[in-house]
């Protein structure tokens, strides 16, 4: 089994060449397994004091725009996490996807990030 591990930065232009980047190793190696940085899709918005919706609504909002690119990774499995909103409570969802079964929550996490800086 071949798998790939990634650290991809987490501004906009720079996460889309990353990601290309990442799409072209995954292929030339023929990763079966690919492990995404926790909600990989939006800058980490843990880092602040206070929480801000309108961070917590764009960072989900990029997550399911990106979802949409984890068929870049094929035929890699992709494992990776997403912020997610399950009815007032909000959730970092882990999740499996693959071409064949597509995306698949495997874990949710409430307990999110409540750090210094």
């Amino acid at each position: 089994m071949r798998a790939t591990v990634c650290q991809l930065r987490n501004t906009p232009d720079d996460f889309a060449d990353d990601w290309e980047r990442l799409a072209e190793h995954v292929r030339a190696n023929k990763s079966d397994v690919v492990v995404l940085p926790e909600m990989a899709f939006a800058p980490w918005f843990a880092v602040a004091r206070r929480f801000d919706m309108i961070v917590w609504f764009t960072a989900v909002a990029a997550h399911d725009a990106w979802m949409l690119q984890l068929g870049d990774l094929a035929p890699a499995t992709v494992l990776g996490t997403r912020p997610l909103d399950a009815g007032a409570e909000r959730r970092n969802q882990g999740f499996v996807w693959d071409a064949e079964g597509g995306y698949r929550a495997v874990h949710e996490k409430y307990y999110l990030p409540d750090e210094p800086g």
